[in-house]
């Protein structure tokens, strides 16, 4: 997996490459706010296969990904509503599709069926109404990358639903384990800082779920910055020996 590294505006934020495989017809995702989305393939007007559900709930968003694979969508339309916390779920949602491979990915307004079946608005308008860009770290090109210095960075290994080995700069071995809640107190004496940088990284065996709540913890303790990629060589194997340190 590679890295990603692209501060975007949410408004014109478009991802796409080409497939030579038959895809079959798009994937469009409503986020209605907080955690509830619902999902069904073609368009508005026949709403193929849709379901509703949370993307807090693993079942659910692994029986989206499983379907997703088969049916090989040619374009993921990420569609925010106007309920609470949906650029976050956007978010969310962004970062899951893209760590599975998903590369044909946008954001697009709610049209007039959508809005009127499913009770909801498009976030989008108002946003561009205000002019204010939403900066995110993510994917569109893969060779691109920002350069932070080291002093800023905190590089979090997330190792389970409870627990994150996170040390600052690049010397991987000088950091120390933390629960989810010990992290967070230690991000809200950094996030203040210029420049900060959280950076992400989920071992071979990490969870949706542990993936989740880390980017949830980012949103709670405000983090403006952060991003998620694979961890180095060096990485997964402290990763692996801190898992099989604590099953012993």
């Amino acid at each position: 997996m590679s890295k990603w590294t692209l501060i975007l505006l949410i408004y014109g934020f478009t991802i796409g490459c080409k497939s030579e495989k038959k895809a079959s017809p798009q994937l469009n995702i409503i986020l209605f706010g907080y955690d509830s989305i619902a999902c069904y393939y073609g368009n508005s007007t026949e709403l193929t296969d849709l379901r509703y559900g949370k993307i807090t709930d693993p079942l659910f968003m692994d029986t989206i990904l499983t379907n997703a694979r088969d049916r090989r969508p040619a374009l993921i339309v990420l569609k925010p509503g106007d309920g609470a916390a949906v650029l976050g779920n956007w978010e969310h949602l962004d970062t899951l599709f893209k760590i599975n491979n998903f590369e044909n990915r946008k954001i697009d307004t709610l049209d007039e069926k959508e809005q009127k079946f499913f009770n909801t608005t498009s976030i989008i308008p108002w946003l561009k109404e205000h002019e204010k860009p939403l900066k995110l770290f993510l994917p569109k090109d893969e060779n691109e990358h920002v350069v932070v210095p080291s002093d800023k960075t905190l590089v979090v290994l997330i190792l389970n639903e409870q627990e994150a080995y996170a040390y600052n700069g690049t010397a991987v071995k000088t950091g120390r384990k933390y629960t989810y809640e010990e992290l967070g107190l230690y991000l809200g004496t950094k996030k203040s800082r210029s420049g900060f940088l959280v950076v992400l990284k989920p071992g071979e065996k990490c969870s949706y779920k542990s993936a989740v709540d880390m980017l949830d913890l980012m949103t709670i303790h405000r983090v403006k910055n952060y991003r998620m990629e694979s961890p180095t060589k060096e990485e997964q194997t402290l990763i692996n020996e801190l898992l099989e340190t604590k099953a012993e």
